[in-house]
């Protein structure tokens, strides 16, 4: 399913360090998003996978549970979505799947051609509805999960200096950064940036040439430079 800010080009390679480190360990998703990087995670002994948006979640939890999607949203489907006149589940999937750029509440994205985003996005969440079955969805700040002692956790927060939002509002990246801080003894912490915001202090354990979004115009794409950080 698409997702802005989503790991999926890169998820792989992450899986790959992330794996390493999370054997025999819980592993947790501390902004989970579209679910590519925990849904690869094989080695843990157990996953949580949090959220702040209470839609995202519900959906995933429906999944887990058999709920299927529609395979096709109209513009009046997705303008009742707009108005929360579903159950969280469908509104979430409509407001995520089918919405313009992947972002949430962005816009209807209609289907064009041979394109079915609705169709897509069920596609996608019934394949990874194996991968997820045993994974806690949970929907709460990142600042209030019970997280125990030695876990891994990854974080893909909205990025420093970015239109990105934390749900409904604005990430407070300098709360976070503290959290980093006065955790990163409790837990292993990674976290995924761009290089422009790389922590001198911090391990960087990885980084590959990307792209993003351009704020306000999600078709326009510009390169960019995506690191993995350790917090040390």
């Amino acid at each position: 399913m698409r997702y802005y800010g989503g790991k999926y080009r890169i998820r792989k390679d992450l899986w790959k360090i992330l794996n390493k480190e999370a054997e025999g360990r819980v592993f947790v998703d501390l902004f989970c998003g579209a679910c590519n990087v925990v849904e690869g995670i094989t080695t843990a002994t157990k996953r949580i996978a949090n959220d702040n948006n209470p839609y995202l979640i519900s959906m995933f939890k429906e999944i887990q549970d058999g709920w299927e999607p529609p395979e096709n949203v109209s513009r009046e489907m997705y303008n009742r979505a707009m108005n929360y006149q579903y159950d969280d589940a469908l509104n979430g999937f409509i407001l995520i799947g089918c919405t313009y750029g992947g972002g949430f509440r962005s816009g209807y994205a209609h289907s064009a051609g041979e394109r079915n985003y609705a169709k897509d996005a069920k596609k996608t969440l019934l394949k990874q509805k194996t991968k997820l079955a045993d994974a806690e969805f949970v929907c709460r700040d990142y600042n209030n999960i019970e997280i125990p002692e030695g876990a891994v956790v990854y974080c893909d927060p909205p990025y420093k200096d970015t239109c990105l939002k934390y749900y409904d509002s604005k990430f407070d990246y300098d709360r976070f950064t503290d959290w980093c801080e006065s955790n990163k003894n409790r837990y292993k912490i990674f976290v995924s940036e761009y290089k422009k915001n790389e922590k001198s202090d911090w391990e960087t354990v990885y980084e590959r040439k990307s792209y993003t979004c351009v704020c306000k115009n999600l078709n326009s794409r510009k390169s960019t430079v995506e690191i993995l950080q350790k917090a040390v």
